[in-house]
């Protein structure tokens, strides 16, 4: 494919005849002197160069999903109708079960914690030959969040798969795994690319998602449910929302959230945006769009 993301002459290749499957890796049944996996990982699997670091990527080169994946977990929540979902008591948060439900519960969680505060960690995010680009994992919907709100470097523990360095790496610092795993973060493994690829996350952080999307399904459902629910919008929504207009107003007195456009046609992601932020109970402002909570 086209790479339209990375912009430099030395690409990491890995050789079609070197492939890690996991049952290799576990075949080698290779003890770490105490105990620790991460020693296990660095000098039997990594090449050499292979390094985890830390510190800021230029946003232009990590690859982000595509708007039309966000849209999706916005339309399909909707016509859905998952905001009238009853959860049994068995069902288990942030466990496959349903995507179209939880997605856009997630992405609103987020965006309220990124837009209030920032987030508090880095995403993780590695080489990925094949695609020739940077890839965010995991971190999957911060992935969407920072694509969407985010201006500037990112913050980043990242791999450089096939042991490369290049000039839009100035911003990171060796960063050992050892040291990582002693400030609270976990690290599985994945065996791709001919390595093992580290896959990064703050331990209460995992341990986090559960409970936050189930906290957050209540508050958005608890609205959507609610018939004085309304939010206005200075333009007409077209037919792509239509599954939408029930929660609109014409008048802002009775709006419990203003959106105001500052194109006479707004950008299509724009509007998604604006929803997704009026969910999120934030107030947020751009060269497009303010949106406000009144009440």
């Amino acid at each position: 494919m086209e790479n339209r993301y990375i912009h430099q002459p030395e690409l990491p290749v890995i050789p079609n005849n070197e492939k890690y499957l996991l049952d290799v890796v576990r075949n080698k049944n290779v003890e770490p002197e105490n105990q620790r996996v991460d020693h296990l990982y660095i000098s039997n699997y990594w090449k050499q160069g292979e390094h985890l670091w830390k510190g800021k990527l230029p946003k232009n080169v990590l690859l982000f999903d595509d708007n039309n994946e966000i849209i999706n977990d916005i339309d399909v929540f909707f016509r859905n109708e998952k905001y009238t979902a009853t959860i049994d008591d068995t069902y288990v948060w942030n466990d496959c079960i349903d995507h179209e439900l939880e997605n856009l519960i997630k992405l609103c969680w987020l965006t309220n914690e990124y837009v209030t505060n920032g987030f508090d960690n880095p995403v993780g995010a590695h080489w990925n030959p094949r695609l020739q680009a940077n890839v965010i994992h995991p971190g999957g919907c911060r992935n969407k969040v920072i694509k969407l709100f985010h201006e500037g470097p990112v913050d980043v523990i990242y791999f450089n798969t096939g042991g490369f360095y290049v000039a839009w790496m100035k911003d990171l610092e060796y960063q050992d795994l050892s040291e990582l795993l002693d400030t609270g973060w976990v690290c599985g493994c994945v065996p791709d690319h001919g390595s093992l690829i580290p896959h990064p996350m703050l331990e209460q952080s995992v341990f986090d998602i559960g409970p936050n999307i189930e906290t957050w399904f209540y508050r958005i459902s608890k609205k959507l449910n609610d018939s004085t629910f309304k939010i206005y919008f200075n333009r007409l929504l077209n037919s792509d929302f239509d599954y939408f207009k029930k929660f609109v107003t014409k008048d802002i007195q009775e709006s419990k959230i203003s959106v105001q456009f500052k194109k006479t046609i707004p950008e299509t992601i724009d509007v998604y945006k604006s929803i997704i932020l009026s969910l999120a109970e934030v107030d947020y402002e751009n060269e497009a769009f303010k949106v406000t909570q009144i009440k």
